[in-house]
């Protein structure tokens, strides 16, 4: 029984949090589900080797209908640092295109949405930047929100080079994987997914 009881406890602890380690380890986004206020939600934390601001956002995979997803249609959470490297955190979307230009992404209140993302923690110490913060998995908002359900989704992912949100060049972006974020399964594409 012991035996048994060591076994299973390895296989749960093994399995979370799940991570991706982005632009060679210097970008960690690491996530589990749990229970938040009645609800399931998602809590991540996302480490980034410097003092910038950082952003993961997610869509469903063919939401566009197009071939090339980047940041259109994109749920996003982008967290930016005071002076004192003191976090806040942003609920925003983004539909940026090729037929509009690129743009940044709004604050969900902008399109009538709501602001569903809560601040756990976060700090900025020696040279790192540390943000968690939790969502639940599916929201009432209909507007900028996308329900986290079991199921593969595009993610984009971007970290600037200073604390206040600016253009990330190009250098510092990605959307070349897949997650499930209630599994755990990632999926690394080979071209922007």
């Amino acid at each position: 029984v012991l035996f048994t009881f060591i076994a299973v406890f390895a296989i749960v602890a093994a399995q979370t949090p799940f991570e991706i380690s982005l632009f060679f380890g210097n970008y960690k986004i690491q996530w589990e589900v749990v229970a938040s206020e009645g609800t399931k939600a998602v809590r991540v934390t996302q480490t980034f080797k410097g003092n910038a601001w950082m952003g993961v956002g997610w869509h469903q995979v063919n939401s566009t209908g197009q071939p090339f997803h980047g940041m259109t249609a994109c749920d996003f959470v982008v967290a930016t640092f005071d002076s004192n490297g003191q976090p806040a955190i942003q609920d925003m979307f983004s539909n940026d295109s090729y037929a509009n230009g690129f743009t940044r992404p709004v604050p969900d209140s902008a399109l009538g949405g709501v602001d569903n993302i809560k601040l756990i923690s976060g700090l900025q110490s020696d040279g790192v930047s540390t943000v968690t913060w939790e969502r639940p998995l599916v929201t009432d908002d209909t507007k900028a929100d996308w329900p986290l359900v079991d199921d593969m989704m595009h993610i984009d992912y971007a970290h600037g080079m200073q604390n206040s949100l600016s253009y990330h060049g190009l250098a510092n972006r990605g959307d070349n994987y897949m997650v499930n974020w209630v599994s755990g399964e990632v999926k690394k594409c080979a071209v922007g997914c």
